[in-house]
């Protein structure tokens, strides 16, 4: 078990899935949590708010879309704000899609690219900052084993998530 009294996580993806699971157990370890999850999300992320605050935590949500700066920078101030700092960040946000290559309409492929490599970006940068004003933290970014892989019916989300895997490579 971990001993995470007194720290702060920003989860984002956080209203189901990999994203809800993490937010539980850091909150089952002792650490408060800021879940952010998609606007649409928006009723899974306050019934996963609420899940985390009945099993005794401390624990604020924002809907927001991490591929726009300002959800970055709300979601961290909202951390900051509510909890004091910021020592974790699980950037886990992410879509998935699967698509004849040769058929993709290109405004899937840049919606991709915007959530699974921008919202990384945007989120891993701005929590950077505010960690480095307190003296460090750590960043996770969520990827896949589709990184590693070819299939030529997820091209643009194999390439998403190869960006994802470089990209927390690159910034670490």
């Amino acid at each position: 078990r971990f001993a995470l009294g007194g720290r702060v996580a920003l989860v984002t993806g956080a209203s189901q899935g990999i994203g809800r699971a993490a937010a539980r157990r850091l909150v089952e370890e002792g650490a408060a949590v800021c879940a952010v999850a998609a606007p649409a999300d928006r009723a899974d992320l306050e019934e996963a708010v609420e899940e985390l605050v009945g099993l005794g935590g401390r624990a604020v949500g924002l809907a927001g879309d991490v591929a726009e700066p300002e959800t970055a920078e709300q979601a961290v101030e909202l951390a900051v704000r509510s909890f004091g700092r910021l020592d974790y960040l699980l950037s886990n946000a992410g879509i998935f899609a699967r698509e004849d290559p040769l058929e993709a309409a290109v405004d899937q492929l840049d919606r991709l690219l915007a959530v699974n490599v921008r919202g990384n970006y945007l989120m891993s940068v701005r929590a950077a900052r505010a960690m480095a004003g307190q003296g460090g933290g750590a960043i996770v970014i969520t990827a896949s084993t589709a990184a590693l892989l070819g299939d030529e019916s997820m091209a643009a989300y194999n390439a998403s998530k190869a960006a994802a895997a470089q990209l927390a490579r690159s910034l670490a």
